[in-house]
C-alpha cells in the first residue's frame, strides 16, 4: 500500500508539471508587433523571464534557432512573408534559470 501511494504521488507530480508546461500561450498579433518587439512582450507569462534561446517556426520556412530575446532579421523576414491566418510557433524557449517554457502559438491577423 505504501508503494502504491508513493507511485501515485510521483505520477500526480509529473502530471501537474506536464500540464503546466503544456498550457503555453495562444495569441493573435499583427506582423508589425511580432517583428518589432522583444519575444518577452508577446505573452504575459514571459514578462518576468530572461530568455536565453528559442526556436521560431513559420509555415513554409525552416525552423530558426535564436539566442537572446530579440527577433532576428531573418525571423523578421520570414514573418513578414507569412500570410494572414498563418500560425507562428515559438518553442523550445529557454531561460537563464534553465527553465524550458511552454510554446507560444501566434495567429497573424493583419
Amino acid at each position: 500500500m505504501k508503494y502504491i501511494l508513493l507511485l501515485l504521488t510521483v505520477f500526480l507530480t509529473f502530471n501537474c508539471v506536464a500540464q503546466s508546461k503544456a498550457e503555453g500561450c495562444k495569441t493573435e498579433l499583427i506582423k508589425e508587433h511580432i517583428t518589432t518587439e522583444k519575444i518577452t512582450s508577446v505573452c504575459e507569462f514571459l514578462k518576468d523571464k530572461a530568455i536565453t534561446s528559442y526556436k521560431v517556426k513559420v509555415p513554409g520556412k525552416r525552423t530558426l534557432s535564436l539566442t537572446g530575446d530579440l527577433i532576428s532579421k531573418k525571423a523578421q523576414l520570414y514573418i513578414s512573408n507569412a500570410e494572414i491566418g498563418d500560425y507562428i510557433i515559438i518553442f523550445d524557449i529557454k531561460t537563464t534559470q534553465s527553465e524550458d517554457l511552454a510554446p507560444i502559438v501566434i495567429t497573424l491577423i493583419e
